[in-house]
């Protein structure tokens, strides 16, 4: 049994409401046998008569009237439809899927999604933290619609849009012998005990990478699984670590830990948000990407004895 179509059913429901073939012709703006032509074909293919005349009228039988009820149902949803798919062009509903590297999710993108909220309240963020090879591969299967990532790995696939800066720096507790002390050459701290996250991470990867260029071949006193848990260690004068300049406002107003000056260790990486090249963007994801892009994270000061 061939299937009924939207166009036979609302021609069907008009005659059955409207209890005449000439006035649903009128009120549906096509000829008159154009209706009955298509009420035959419905009744066709359900293989039953729909309407029946009575008196002067025109009414639904029995198969019919259920015709009837299910058609106006299938009318409700699909405005229902209309109306979900006109609310997302004017970014009223929808969702967002980002992935983020952890120091993005910790520091970087509260106040970034506080301003996309305020901006779109009726968008949801889907937000998972990923590691940065993971993150690529995410947004070049589609299983993320944006990335934010510091120095993110070219790819020919992938579209980088810069932001803002993201600085490495040195922290040690407070009273640490140079504090005060500008310029400390790298190989000084060879003694220290330093702090570092888990073997395999990114942030370790990092860190290893960048003394190592700098001929300093650190081994951890002590290492922990989140950026947090590195600066509470630091914070208790258990060693120093090397950490995101955006990760420690908090701590550095408060005095809870110092900056050591050391120009070979104080990098900047290019924050960017990726998605893939071929890709085409929805609305709440093309907001987004603007939103970013507008927005840049506040430059780091560092506190002054």
């Amino acid at each position: 049994m061939p299937d009924p179509n939207l166009h036979q059913l609302r021609i069907f429901e008009t005659v059955a409401r409207l209890g005449n073939f000439s006035r649903a012709a009128r009120e549906l703006s096509i000829t008159q046998p154009a209706v009955s032509m298509q009420v035959q074909e419905l009744e066709r293919a359900f293989g039953t008569p729909l309407l029946q005349r009575l008196g002067r009228r025109i009414v639904p039988t029995e198969a019919g009237l259920l015709v009837l009820r299910y058609a106006r149902e299938i009318f409700a949803l699909v405005e229902a439809l209309n109306v979900g798919v006109a609310e997302l062009r004017g970014l009223q509903r929808g969702t967002v899927r980002v992935g983020a590297t952890a120091t993005f999710v910790d520091y970087i993108l509260p106040p970034l999604l506080a301003r996309f909220r305020e901006t779109y309240p009726g968008l949801a963020v889907h937000l998972t933290v990923l590691e940065p090879e993971t993150l690529i591969q995410q947004v070049l299967s589609g299983e993320v619609g944006l990335g934010f990532a510091a120095e993110p790995r070219p790819d020919p696939q992938v579209v980088a849009h810069p932001f803002g800066q993201e600085e490495l720096v040195v922290i040690a507790p407070p009273g640490h012998r140079y504090e005060r002390r500008r310029a400390i050459p790298v190989v000084s701290l060879r003694s220290d005990p330093w702090i570092l996250r888990e073997v395999g991470s990114e942030p370790r990867l990092m860190v290893e990478r960048l003394t190592s260029q700098r001929g300093l071949g650190i081994t951890p006193s002590f290492e922990f699984s989140s950026n947090e848990a590195v600066k509470r260690a630091v914070i208790a004068g258990l060693g120093i670590a090397l950490v995101s300049a955006l990760s420690i406002a908090y701590e550095l107003a408060a005095g809870a830990i110092c900056v050591l000056d050391v120009p070979d260790l104080a990098i900047k990486r290019t924050l960017a948000v990726i998605h893939h090249r071929q890709r085409r963007l929805n609305k709440a994801e093309q907001s987004m990407l603007q939103l970013a892009r507008e927005w840049s994270p506040p430059a780091f000061q560092p506190r002054t004895a």
